[in-house]
C-alpha cells in the first residue's frame, strides 16, 4: 500500500515472547478476554498461528509479529512474537508502535463519514466545490512526457470517488504508465509539500487515468480527501482525527508522529536483501518521529495493535464503542458495502467500498472469511480485517519489505481452521 515517506523514492529470532491472555490483560486497557472455545474456537488450532509465524521469523522472513484475534468484541487469541529490534534483541510486545502505512485510510475515511453524516459534505460533491482547482481536470488520452496529450474530462471527481479510489488518479509507484511517469516526475506524494492545500492545488494538475467512477486504480485520493476533511470541519487533519475519533475512541497511541516519551516502543521497519534482514527505517532516526509537515491521509499514522483493534471494534459494532457513538449503523453498512462497478469487481476478483476492500463473495479471493468481509493492508505488512457475518476481527503487524500478501493469507487461514461453532 502506501509506501514510506523516506523510501518512495525508489537472522533468525531466537526466542517467543509470546502472551497468554491472562497475561497481557494489563495491557489489553479496556478490551475483554474470553476462552476460545467461549467463542466457537478450538484452543489447540489456535496454537497453530504462533507456530507457523515463528517459522517465519526463524526463516529470517519477518523480525516478529503481533497476531490478535477477536470474536463478539473479545479477545480469544493474543502472540507477540520475535523482536522489534532484531541486534538489540528488543522483543516484540504488546505496546510496540508500528508505521500502519495504508491503514490509515480507513480512519482517514471515517473521518469523511462522519462529516457526511453531519451534512457537512455529500458523498456525490465534486471535489472542486472544496478545492476550486479541481474544476478542470484532463483526462490522459495519449503520449508521454511533452507529447502527451489529454482531454477535458466528461465527469468530475467526486468525494465517493475518493473514497473508493475510483477517481482516476494514480500513485506512480505501483506502475509504469505515462501517467505514472508523470507522477513520479512531479514528486506528487504529501511529504514533498509544504502543506496539504499546497499537494491538492497540484494534483489537481494532473491527468486522470480514467473518467471518474469507470474504473479502480489505487492512488493518491485518501491524501486528497485529507484536504477536503480540513476544509469541510475547519479544522487540521491531525486535529480533527484526535478530537473526533482517536481521543473518543481511546487511541492513546495513534498519531502521524511518534512523541520522545513513546519512543522507545517504536519498532525498526526492516527489508529482506540477500543477506538478510537489514533495517530499511531506524526506529531511532526515523522521520515518523517529528510530526510531519503535511500530515498523509493515505499512509501517515502510527498505531499499537491495540489502538487499531478499537477502531475495528468499532466498525464490526456498527459505529459504536463503550458508549462512544462515532457513525450510525446504516453509514458503516455503507461503507463496507461494494461500490465498483460489476465489471471492474470481476476483473479485480473483489469489491471495494468507501475506504477498505470488501470481499463481495465467499473466497473470490482464495481467502478464508464470511461474504462482506472487508479489510485492508499496509505496505510495512501489517494486515487488518473485519468478518461482520462470523463476527471475527483479525489483526497481524511487523514491519517488513517488501510488501506481499503471504503473511495475511496465512493468518486468515489459521483463523478459520480454528473456528468450530
Amino acid at each position: 500500500m502506501y509506501l514510506h515517506r523516506r523510501r518512495l523514492l525508489t537472522t533468525t529470532a531466537a526466542s517467543i515472547a509470546a502472551l497468554s491472555l491472562s497475561d497481557s490483560t494489563a495491557h489489553a486497557r479496556d478490551l475483554p478476554t474470553a476462552n476460545p472455545k467461549s467463542q466457537g474456537f478450538d484452543p489447540e488450532r489456535l496454537k497453530r498461528i504462533g507456530v507457523a509465524l515463528q517459522r517465519r521469523i526463524d526463516a529470517g522472513e519477518a523480525p516478529g509479529f503481533l497476531a490478535a484475534i477477536m470474536r463478539n468484541g473479545k479477545i480469544v487469541h493474543f502472540d507477540a512474537l520475535g523482536y522489534r529490534d532484531i541486534a538489540a534483541k528488543t522483543p516484540m510486545s504488546r505496546d510496540t508502535i508500528f508505521r500502519i502505512m495504508s491503514m490509515t485510510k480507513p480512519i482517514v475515511s471515517v473521518a469523511a463519514m462522519m462529516l457526511a453524516e453531519e451534512n457537512r459534505l455529500r458523498l456525490t460533491d465534486p471535489v472542486a466545490k472544496y478545492i476550486p482547482s479541481f474544476a478542470k481536470q484532463q483526462i490522459y488520452v495519449s503520449g508521454e512526457g511533452d507529447s502527451m496529450v489529454t482531454a477535458p474530462a466528461r465527469r468530475q471527481v467526486q468525494v465517493r470517488n475518493l473514497l473508493s479510489h475510483t477517481s482516476g488518479y494514480t500513485y506512480g509507484i505501483f506502475g509504469n504508465t505515462p501517467v505514472d511517469k508523470l507522477h513520479n516526475q512531479r514528486k506528487l506524494f504529501p511529504q514533498f509539500f509544504k502543506s496539504l492545500a499546497e499537494f491538492a492545488d497540484t494534483a489537481a494538475t494532473m491527468p486522470l487515468m480514467f473518467e471518474p467512477s469507470t474504473n479502480w486504480n489505487y492512488s493518491i485520493s485518501t491524501d486528497i480527501l485529507g484536504r477536503v476533511i480540513e476544509i469541510a470541519s475547519g479544522r487540521t487533519l491531525p486535529e480533527f482525527l484526535q478530537e473526533r475519533i482517536l481521543g473518543p475512541l481511546g487511541m492513546t497511541d495513534t498519531a502521524f508522529s511518534v512523541a520522545p516519551a513513546k519512543a522507545a516502543r517504536f519498532a525498526n521497519s526492516y527489508i529482506k536483501k540477500p543477506e538478510g534482514l537489514v533495517i530499511a527505517d531506524d526506529a531511532k532516526k526515523s522521520p515518523f518521529l517529528a510530526p510531519p509537515a503535511t500530515p498523509s491521509g493515505g499512509g501517515g499514522l502510527t498505531s499499537t495493535a491495540d489502538d487499531y483493534l478499537r477502531f475495528a471494534t468499532m466498525l464490526l459494532n456498527e459505529g459504536e464503542l463503550d458508549g462512544v457513538r462515532l457513525l450510525g449503523p446504516e453509514t458503516v453498512r455503507l461503507m463496507r458495502a461494494n461500490h465498483l462497478p460489476e465489471k471492474v469487481t470481476e476483473a479485480r476478483g473483489a469489491g471495494f467500498g468507501l475506504g477498505f476492500g470488501v470481499d463481495v463473495v465467499t473466497g473470490s479471493r482464495g481467502y478464508y472469511g464470511g461474504p462482506g468481509t472487508f479489510h485492508w493492508s499496509g505496505a510495512d505488512r501489517t494486515h487488518f480485517w473485519v468478518d461482520p457475518v462470523n463476527r471475527i476481527i483479525g489483526l497481524l503487524m511487523t514491519q517488513m519489505e517488501p510488501f506481499d500478501t503471504n503473511f495475511e493469507e496465512d493468518m486468515r487461514a489459521l483463523t478459520y481452521q480454528a473456528l468450530i461453532s
